[in-house]
């Protein structure tokens, strides 16, 4: 078979022409057409061809030609047992003291088909390699509908050899599977101790890329499963996808190698008779191992879903390589939700890599990429460094609508040091903490916390903020952090999607004593359609390539882009636009700051020179008091060059330029300082800049 697109499920290699395969295959292909008439797996006469019984290296075909009872009245193993084509009930009655156990189970392969298998007789089942209720790898030119169920009662399911078990395996986008394995009335046995159920390769009940919905259901007395690689539960399609462990479930330990994925899946748990989306109560949940990360996909939906919620561990010890919740499919709309709660008062042992007051997990994921995805992530009181690769919360690639997701640090009385290297996105995120006095305290993070993304060595490969679509809603980020060093290739802040609405972004950064950006390519703020963004910085250092504010395609449902500047420093080093919803005011107290352009590269949108312009770019420089330094030029707007000119044009209204893009409040400067303010050029550093001139060093001769 071949791997799925999103998450490269590994079964066993692709099959074209179903017979055609098997007998190109060691061994014969055994088809059942029972012409004695006596049910006896064990009589030659009832298989074609009439040539013997099957074993060890061979095919076991059943089709149309007959249905009904089958006596395996011997220990029966074979390389392959194949339900092909094959429409209506077959009874596999395995006496006490024998087993079936075929190499590969494969039921209504590739085929349209309604059929029911039902195995009892006291005997044992045991499948040595993979077992496949309902699996589809081609559409063969129509679509295909199948429904599929093995029902295994008063039989030992002997799951000691077993690779790979999947209920309803649909690799193919058209058509349609429903497959049904009830184990329920079954002794589940693995190595000879009782209620296991334990695979060598994944588990999966409803995946694929396609259409497909499982159900699994278990004996009650189940106490322990164990996946080696990967379990998905839940298809792309959505749907309601069931696996259930009946009623007053003995289930204690749930043990997953590589991934655990939760795609798309309406009920997943069966509690005291009633379907629940969440967890038994009280299991120990284990993924991965220290040697061995695994992903967690708690919530990963295709459509719109019912809440997912996952919570209540006895202990959960995940040693995790990517952790998602609430995540919606990319270029799918839907509504959905997903809760993963690890707090102190859900778990009662948590261990791996959340622990000891550090969450050390290389890519988090929370809500988002498309349509209305909310996810909400509950953490243990006390974690002070979150640590991670990517950290994503709610940014959203397609139009879409409410979308606000949580990450709640449970009561945090000391700051947090909020570490990613590769990439952040962050739209709707909410961080929540408790104080020491249980007080709730929502976008922001504890006071005095710290923000380092990337390296000067090692820059993120982007940071998004604001990285919206959703209506009419209101982002808030920066709260709380003391320092702010941020490390970007590219960086946005501000991105809408829905025209004739207003995204509001907010991005205040102005709790920060220490503030740091360096961006080695663009820096655009105020990206998106409906964009209504706000930047506030502290006094600091901004450096970038190029500066790109606000957006100039001349609609009336662009709004504004606020880059607001207090002793803020922007060196840019090619070009700045100041476009048509950009707006910048510099507050500049005591020391020179604002944007230090190192070429003659700047633009601010002038309303006269496109059809249809509703706005201007402008730029407000508001001098609070004088310079801290006076033999220096004190200046909130410089460039490279002599281009008084151009500044004076900034300044001016006319024919062509109807609006000022540039102004100006001295009302904080002294009469001397004022005297001093205008556009100057300063020859010896080859500096136009908008400011005060420094006083004129010189001596003084007294002659009395």
């Amino acid at each position: 078979m071949k791997k799925t697109g999103n998450d490269r499920i590994a079964l066993v290699g692709v099959v074209i022409g179903l017979l055609g395969f098997f007998c190109n295959a060691r061994g014969a292909v055994f088809v059942w057409d029972n012409d004695s008439g006596d049910n006896e797996w064990t009589n030659p006469l009832n298989w074609s061809p009439d040539s013997g019984v099957p074993g060890p290296a061979d095919t076991v075909v059943f089709d149309n030609r007959k249905t009904g009872a089958v006596r395996v009245g011997a220990d029966a193993q074979i390389r392959y047992l194949i339900f092909s084509n094959t429409t209506g009930t077959i009874e596999l009655d395995i006496p006490s003291g024998y087993r079936l156990a075929p190499g590969f189970y494969w039921q209504t392969y590739n085929i349209s088909a309604d059929i029911s298998v039902r195995m009892s007789g006291g005997g044992t089942f045991s499948p040595t390699g993979s077992c496949y209720i309902a699996f589809q790898n081609s559409a063969a030119g129509s679509a295909r509908y199948q429904r599929s169920e093995l029902i295994v009662s008063n039989i030992t399911f002997d799951c000691s050899e077993l690779n790979e078990l999947a209920v309803s395996y649909n690799n193919w986008s058209v058509g349609a599977l429903t497959a049904r394995l009830d184990l329920s009335q079954a002794s589940v046995v693995w190595k000879g101790e009782s209620d296991i159920l334990r695979t060598k390769g994944l588990l999966l009940v409803g995946g694929g890329n396609g259409s497909s919905l499982g159900e699994l259901r278990l004996p009650k007395t189940l106490t322990n499963i164990t996946v080696g690689t990967a379990a998905y539960l839940g298809a792309n399609s959505g749907g309601t996808n069931l696996l259930h462990f009946g009623t007053n479930s003995a289930l204690k330990t749930l043990q997953v190698g590589t991934l655990l994925s939760s795609r798309s899946i309406a009920y997943l748990w069966g509690e005291d008779g009633h379907v629940t989306t969440t967890f038994p109560k009280n299991i120990e949940v284990v993924i991965g191992s220290s040697n061995a990360p695994a992903a967690f996909y708690a919530g990963y939906y295709y459509g719109n879903f019912t809440p997912f919620i996952v919570t209540n561990f006895a202990r959960f010890e995940g040693w995790l390589s990517a952790l998602w919740v609430g995540r919606t499919a990319n270029n799918l709309a839907g509504t959905t939700y997903a809760e993963l709660d690890l707090s102190e008062n859900a778990v009662s042992n948590l261990s791996g890599s959340i622990s000891g007051g550090k969450l050390n997990i290389p890519d988090v994921f929370v809500g988002g990429q498309a349509g209305s995805a909310v996810g909400v992530l509950k953490l243990p009181s006390g974690i002070t460094n979150f640590m991670c690769r990517s950290l994503s919360i709610s940014p959203q690639n397609e139009l879409s609508n409410i979308s606000n997701s949580i990450v709640h640090l449970g009561i945090a009385t000391n700051p947090l040091v909020l570490m990613v290297s590769n990439a952040l996105a962050l739209g709707y995120a909410e961080f929540q903490y408790l104080d020491g006095e249980g007080t709730t305290n929502r976008f922001r993070l504890p006071t005095g916390s710290r923000l380092q993304v990337g390296t000067s060595q090692a820059p993120t490969s982007s940071v998004r903020l604001s990285w919206f679509s959703a209506l009419n809603r209101s982002g808030l980020f920066g709260g709380g952090l003391s320092d702010v060093a941020i490390y970007a290739t590219n960086m946005i802040v501000g991105k809408g999607g829905w025209a004739n609405n207003t995204h509001y972004g907010t991005n205040d950064f102005r709790e920060a004593t220490n503030f740091s950006v360096s961006v080695f390519g663009d820096f655009r703020i105020g990206e998106g359609l409906g964009c209504l963004t706000y930047l506030l910085c502290p006094p600091g250092a901004i450096l970038c390539s190029n500066l790109f504010l606000g957006r100039d395609d001349h609609a009336t449902y662009n709004y504004r882009a606020y880059l607001e500047l207090s002793n803020t420093v922007v060196e840019v080093f090619d070009t700045a636009q100041i476009r048509e919803t950009g707006v910048i005011t510099n507050y500049v107290s005591g020391t020179s700051s604002g944007i230090a352009l190192a070429t003659t590269n700047l633009f601010v949108e002038d309303p006269n020179k496109g059809a249809g312009l509703h706005d201007y770019g402008r730029m407000h420089l508001v001098f609070v008091r004088d310079p801290g330094n006076v033999s220096e030029p004190y200046w909130g707007l410089r460039l490279r060059g002599n281009v008084t000119n151009f500044l004076n044009e900034l300044t001016q209204t006319n024919a062509d330029f109807p609006y000022v893009r540039l102004t100006w409040n001295t009302n904080g400067l002294s009469p001397k300082a004022a005297a001093r303010f205008g556009i100057h050029y300063d020859a010896a550093r080859d500096w136009s800049y908008v400011g005060v001139q420094p006083l004129i060093k010189g001596s003084l001769l007294i002659i009395r």
